[in-house]
């Protein structure tokens, strides 16, 4: 959520793990880097070994995936897993191309090289990635799987689509460490379908969670092509619509969520209302730059 959140929350963030679970005060930012990757192996002992304390580092070995594959596929640790997301990577899947892996990588250096806070966030939050074919789902994040983006098959995949990928999964992963230090949500108020919303990227209805995720990614998005690739008002990629209709659909998903929040208004934590308003203020911000730069572009025309 660096458009949201500044590199500096999530250093705050993983601080707060550290001193929180290891009773420690970091002194350097390898030091962090450290203790926060030993803090993800004890929430996960079982996959331990994907995590290590260098760059992020890209899981392509099946033997050292099956533990995850295990996970993951066992059940997705949000209370409601509405589009059944526990079982989205098949068993006996299919091995993850090298060019594709290939892109992966460099769409990761491109960040790297074109948007260096987003790149700094992704090398302290995220140490892995895993790849595994699917043919249910091409990749994705577990609430219950911190630190670690699942990356699928992606046929035709270019290497702005994996740059949005790289955006999309990761604002997730920032959301969760938000969430575990934080807290958003009241879990138990939102398991009743009335009380769902309207989500911003799937367009249709979901819990709570799944909405304010997908208005935070859908903004992460919008920020990244106006302010870091500045493309035409046409482009889209594979994950993503063009920024019109991003721009819709998060309107209309936060008109939907404020309607659910005012019949439940205590589903949404003191952080919760807090980055609510954060998803107003600068999706209006973005907004106005985004007009300014289609008037703009109608007076050169």
């Amino acid at each position: 959520m660096i458009f949201l959140l500044s590199i500096d929350e999530q250093i705050k963030n993983t601080m707060a793990l550290v001193q929180k679970f290891h009773k420690k005060s970091p002194e350097s930012y390898d030091e962090l880097k450290y203790f926060y990757i030993e803090f993800l192996k004890k929430r996960h002992p079982d996959i331990s070994n994907l995590f290590s304390g260098n760059d992020v580092e890209f899981i392509t070995d099946r033997t050292l995936a099956e533990p995850f594959l295990n996970k993951a596929t066992k059940h997705d640790n949000s209370l409601i897993d509405d589009l059944n997301q526990g079982h989205i990577i098949d068993v006996g899947i299919s091995e993850v191309h090298e060019t594709q892996i290939s892109l992966m990588k460099d769409a990761l250096e491109s960040l790297k090289k074109s948007y260096s806070e987003f790149y700094n966030s992704i090398n302290l939050v995220i140490p892995s990635v895993v790849f595994l074919g699917s043919t249910r789902a091409r990749g994705g994040s577990f609430s219950g799987l911190l630190g670690i983006i699942w990356c699928g098959i992606h046929e035709g995949w270019t290497i702005e689509d994996y740059e949005e990928f790289w955006i999309h999964e990761s604002t997730h992963q920032f959301l969760f460490l938000d969430e575990i230090v934080h807290e958003h949500y009241d879990y138990e108020t939102f398991a009743n379908k009335e009380n769902w919303s309207q989500s911003a990227i799937l367009n249709m209805r979901r819990p709570l969670d799944k909405v304010f995720h997908s208005i935070a990614v859908a903004i992460e998005i919008i920020a990244y092509r106006l302010h870091i690739t500045k493309t035409n008002n046409n482009f889209r990629t594979k994950p993503h619509q063009d920024v019109a209709t991003l721009f819709k659909q998060v309107e209309e998903s936060l008109i939907s969520l404020d309607e659910a929040l005012s019949r439940t208004p205590h589903m949404l934590k003191e952080r919760g209302y807090h980055l609510l308003d954060l998803y107003k203020k600068n999706i209006k911000s973005l907004k106005d730059t985004w007009l300014m730069n289609l008037q703009d572009s109608k007076e050169i025309a």
